[in-house]
């Protein structure tokens, strides 16, 4: 096998392989999303400000509002931000896949589903 070739063999399941990392990545956050609804992470700021800073009833009254509208917008970023590396993950496998074999090929796709699998039981 030509040097060239092989490098570029290496360099492709390097990125498979930093794919799958990154996907791992981005699913943390929608796991922990999915488990502390803005809601929840509203609740989870203000206990937080109002043990360390003893906030009087007053004052948790008043941030209360910014706490679930920042849970909100935290949400949307990570949303976008988990919409963004998915696209560029599916760039990058889309420059990977023609490097492939037919079996890489086939062996990646299985990877692929048994992501998906995963993912769907909530798996990481």
């Amino acid at each position: 096998m030509k040097s060239s070739v092989r490098w570029i063999l290496i360099g492709a399941f390097a990125l498979v392989f930093l794919a799958g990392l990154a996907c791992g990545f981005i699913t943390s956050p929608f796991v922990l999303a999915h488990r502390m609804q803005h809601g929840m992470m509203a609740d989870h700021m203000l206990d937080r400000l109002q043990n360390q800073l003893r906030l009087t009833p007053e004052q948790r009254e008043k941030i209360k509002p910014i706490a679930e509208k920042t849970a909100s917008e935290l949400q949307n970023v990570r949303r976008e931000t988990g919409q963004r590396i998915r696209d560029i993950l599916m760039a990058s496998h889309r420059e990977i896949v023609p490097l492939l074999t037919p079996e890489q090929r086939e062996r990646l796709q299985r990877m692929e589903e048994r992501h998906r699998r995963q993912m769907r039981r909530g798996l990481p």
